[in-house]
């Protein structure tokens, strides 16, 4: 693994680390919008508010254009902070560790690790994309 590769990775762990220590003083019922499902959290300090967004990968477009507490904390924020630069990442190297920490080696598969309701229920999901689980079933959970 390269420098470059262990300096974003140990970024990425320090950032969750610093996440889960704030959450465990920000209950989700401080959440910017109570009244509704979201991934916006405020905390405030005597001087300084800030927000944690949860990371969208994928999203339904319906999600867009995003919830206006979600837009106006943006706007009122000086800083953004995000859990990567993706300009200084090697895509290849990181696809490489994505793909070897996110699929089962040898005889493990998906099947083996989720419950039948589970992964009947991921089955069935894939094929409405017209997806074979059968072609992925060496990927853990989380990557697939």
């Amino acid at each position: 693994m390269s420098k470059k590769t262990t300096k974003i990775i140990t970024r990425i762990l320090s950032l969750s680390t610093i996440c889960l220590l704030l959450f465990s003083f920000v209950s989700p019922s401080e959440c910017v919008s109570p009244d509704q499902k979201c991934f916006l959290w405020k905390a405030n300090s005597e001087t300084s508010t800030a927000y944690i967004l949860g990371s969208m990968h994928i999203a339904k477009k319906e999600l867009y254009p995003l919830n206006k507490k979600i837009e106006d904390a943006f706007a009122r924020s000086d800083i953004l902070v995000v859990e990567i630069d993706i300009n200084e990442v090697n895509q290849a190297e990181m696809q490489g560790l994505i793909i070897k920490a996110g699929t089962y080696q040898e005889n493990e598969t998906l099947e083996k690790h989720l419950s039948e309701e589970t992964y009947n229920l991921a089955k069935t999901k894939l094929k409405e994309l017209v997806l074979n689980i059968q072609q992925l079933n060496n990927y853990k959970p989380w990557t697939l």
